[in-house]
Order: structure tokens, then sequence, then C-alpha cells
């Protein structure tokens, strides 16, 4: 019986879902370094020494992202330590967002065809496919920002607002804001919600609850003397990647943000919601108009969603603003995607509402809506398929080498040695030995004195042509020569293995 009242919009999601991410799954760990920090911290958790580094020195305790992915990674450590299973851990949540998805939509705008649509289009993106097969806090986090549609709504439509459904709205905000600092912006857009529907209690309630969930994590972090969330901290940088250079006065940090504001509308946004065809878009003949005309159908879009249009027009202008503040070099698209599939219901309803207001057309055939996902599955699949080419291929010659030298170490190293290396997480992972980074100072000395501070045993020199490696550790080791030993080498370009005197300069 059970079965009889499932949608079948429902089992085309969830085959579509099948054959998409078996198609598209990464079985490897990916090379971006914040996976294998996450996965380390929850292995910490799982194993009773909290939330810290077990890839440091010490096991230092950690702030450096929020706990929340972590903990809910923790649990599978305890049953395997599989980097496979964490990486499915990714695929699950999506499987459950799209899902909730798909009931939020067809229930709020009755009509399922749309419904499925919004569901195949956020399936099939090239980016969410991308971050669902790897252990990152993206998915999970689009999982709660759904969560938090679900309850705001249910709020919105109670003449008496009911408490338990309230607090659950404040849990679930509360939790996303552990899984990403970016979550800051649900509740300020959960506050904008209630303020403009004059709910003056359910306002100051969510304050309060919110600052009750994250007060603890702030407190831990000032008694462990911890800086708590490096975005935060880098903000007034001028180089993140080079924190000698100082730090920017108040009037170029707020110049800075409106220029990335300006790229993230302009440059990412298109990109990230037409993966499938834009490459060069600052070169094309769209640039920026194209932005400019997708961020104004978003925003009609999340106002004509009249019972949440206060909630997604300013989570929208919200996470602009934020990301603008917060992005650095090598930012691109990365921010945008844990609101993707928000934005991409923005953006589609947004079309749906300006042809019902200017054409008088809705459409309702659910038939319409299949054959207009299966459009959008043949113009996406060529990003899919080079998703699952890119996934199935062996990791590039230079990181096996540095896997190689990882491995060697584990085997021919001293269980407690201390290895600087550019990526200490993924070193550990596959060596076992406490790893750090080497300091980022123009200064060779500097460099030296923080590695004799810090103990290290083992330098690897690499050649995954980070820029801090010919910044800052080559010109060290070029200056200090006598201190450095080579002990394994390996790959054309070559990787080092280099022994360390941890003697002071002279």
């Amino acid at each position: 019986m059970l079965l009889k009242k499932i949608p079948f919009e429902l089992y085309i999601i969830i085959i579509t879902f099948i054959l998409l991410s078996s198609y598209t799954f990464n079985s490897k760990l990916d090379l971006n370094g914040d996976n294998a920090n996450y996965y380390i911290y929850a292995k910490a958790i799982a194993t009773g020494h909290g939330y810290s580094d077990l890839s440091s020195p010490g096991n230092p305790p950690t702030a450096n992202f929020p706990p929340g992915y972590s903990i809910l990674m923790a649990p599978i450590f305890w049953l395997t330590d599989s980097i496979v299973v964490q990486n499915y851990l990714g695929e699950v949540f999506l499987l459950v967002s799209v899902i909730f998805l798909f009931l939020f939509t067809a229930t709020y705008l009755k009509n399922k065809g749309f419904a499925l649509f919004i569901s195949i289009i956020v399936l099939s993106n090239f980016f969410i496919l991308q971050f669902a097969t790897m252990m990152m806090s993206e998915l999970p986090y689009i999982l709660f920002s759904i969560g938090v549609l679900w309850y705001l709504i249910k709020i919105n439509e109670q003449s008496h607002t009911n408490k338990y459904d309230l607090i659950i709205l404040i849990l679930i905000a509360v939790f996303a804001y552990h899984i990403r600092t970016q979550g800051v912006v649900l509740l300020l857009s959960i506050l904008t919600q209630f303020l403009f529907n004059k709910k003056w209690k359910n306002a100051l309630f969510s304050i309060l609850g919110f600052a009750l969930g994250v007060i603890p994590w702030i407190l831990r972090n000032k008694y462990l003397n911890l800086e708590g969330s490096r975005y935060l901290s880098q903000t007034m940088l001028i180089d993140q990647l080079n924190p000698d250079k100082g730090k920017l006065p108040i009037a170029k940090v707020i110049a800075r943000t409106v220029d990335q504001s300006w790229d993230i509308i302009t440059k990412e946004m298109p990109r990230t919601i037409f993966s499938n065809f834009i490459e060069d878009y600052a070169h094309n003949i769209f640039y920026p108009t194209l932005g400019a005309i997708i961020l104004i159908i978003m925003l009609y879009g999340s106002w004509k969603f009249i019972k949440l249009r206060w909630f997604l027009v300013s989570f929208i202008i919200g996470n602009i603003v934020i990301m603008g503040i917060w992005s650095g070099k090598g930012f691109e698209n990365r921010y945008l995607i844990c609101i993707l599939p928000i934005l991409l219901f923005c953006f589609y309803f947004g079309i749906m509402s300006l042809l019902k207001q200017i054409f008088k057309l809705e459409i309702k055939s659910t038939l319409i809506w299949i054959a207009a996902s299966l459009i959008m599955l043949l113009v996406q699949f060529k990003d899919i398929k080079f998703l699952h080419d890119w996934n199935i291929e062996k990791y590039p010659e230079t990181y096996a080498n540095f896997f190689n030298v990882a491995e060697w170490a584990k085997d021919n190293t001293p269980e407690k040695s201390i290895v600087s290396v550019r990526k200490p997480g993924l070193f550990y992972i596959y060596s076992n030995r406490k790893a750090i980074n080497y300091l980022y100072s123009d200064n060779p000395d500097e460099v030296i004195k923080d590695m004799v501070k810090s103990k290290v045993d083992y330098v690897i020199l690499d050649a995954l042509e980070y820029s801090t490696t010919y910044k800052f550790l080559i010109p060290a080791i070029k200056k200090h020569s006598t201190q450095f030993q080579e002990i394994y080498t390996v790959g054309k370009p070559a990787f080092f293995l280099l022994k360390f005197d941890k003697q002071l300069p002279q």
C-alpha cells in the first residue's frame, strides 16, 4: 500500500540518481586537501580524540572547519575507515536532498511535473555531481538548507506558531551553520522572513536559539585559544597565501567585496547555472549581461514565491555579499555549489512565472516536464561524460608520485616522525606520519626557524606546482642546504624526501 502512494515521479528521480551517481562516482580520495581534513577530524571524533587534528603533532584541537560535517561522517568510522564508503555518503545526501526538494516543490506549487524537472536539473548539474562524490561539506549543507525551507514555510502558514516546529527550524539552521560558516546567511534570511511578516516573537526566539547553538563553539575555541573560522581571520588579508603582506584598510576590503560580488554575479553564476555550455564566458559577447539577467530572474522567482519571498530574496543577496567578503584566490564558484539547488529552483520558477505573467502560459502537463527533463539531461550529458572520464582516471603522475613518497615514508621512517609538506592532510592519510605545512614567509630564515620550532624530521620538496613551494620553501632549502639530506627521490619532475637537521641556522 505504501508503494502505491509514492508518486511515480519519485521513481524517475531515484532511477535517474542511480544511473548518474553510478556513472560519475569517484572511488578515489579527491585531491583538493580539505576533504582529507574532514576525514581526519571525523576519525578523531570516532576514536575518542575529540574534534582534533590527528595529522598534526600532539593531536591538537582544531577549529579550521566547523565540526558539523565531521560529526556526520564519524559514525562510519565505527564500521570502516574506507574512503570509498565516505564518498558514498555524499551521494546519499544528494539523493535525500533531491527527494525533499521534489516533495517541497510538488507540495507548495501543486505541480509535480515542475518538481520533477527541478529535481532532474539538480541531479544532472556537473558541479553537484562532482561534489557529491567527494568528502566535502557542500552536500550535507544542501540537505539542511532544504530542511530550513520545509519548516520555515510550515511555520509561515501557521496562524499561531507551533513552538516545536520553530525549535526544529532553529536546530536545523544551527547545525547547517556548524557544517558551513556560510550558514550565517540562513539565520539572517530566517530573521528577514519573520520580521517582514511581523512575527516578532519568532524573530527574537530565533536569535536567542541561534546564539545558544553557536556560543558553545565560540567559547570552546576561546578557551583553547583557537582562532575559529579561518574565513573570518583571512578576510582582511591582502593575500591569503602570503600573510606577511599584511592587511587591507577597511575601505579596500569594501571595494574588494564589491568587485568580487560583481564577479560572482557576472562570471561564476552563469557558468554554475549553465555548466553545460559556458566555458570561456568572460570573453563571450553575452558577458556580463547574462549574469545580470540570471540574477534578475532569480530574484523575480523568489519574489513570486510569496510564502517565502523575503527569505529567498535575502538568501540570494546575502550569500552573494558573504561570498564577496570571503572570496580569495582560487574561489571560482566554490561557495555557490552548496546553495545551487535553491538558486536553480528560484531561477526556473522565475522563468515559469514570467511565462505565466507575459503569455498567460502555465505548464501543468507532467509529460511536457518529463520531455523537458530529458532534453536537459541530453544537453548536460557532455559534462556528465567528462566527469565520468575524469573520475575513472588514475591519479595524475605528480600526485601518484606524491602518494608514493608518503607510502615510502610509512615503511621507512620512524613512526613518530614529523614531516613538513604542502598537503599535510593528504600526506598523513597515506603515510600515517604527523605532517605540518611549512611557514608562508618571504624570509627563508623564518621558514627554517619554524621547522626547528615544530621539531620537523623530514621535508617533502614536491613537484605539485603550488606557488608557495617556489615562493617560500625552495628559497629556504637553497639558503640552508647543509641542513637537508636527500633520503628518497621519485618521479620526473622529481619529488624529494629530505631529512632535516633540527639545528637553528647560524
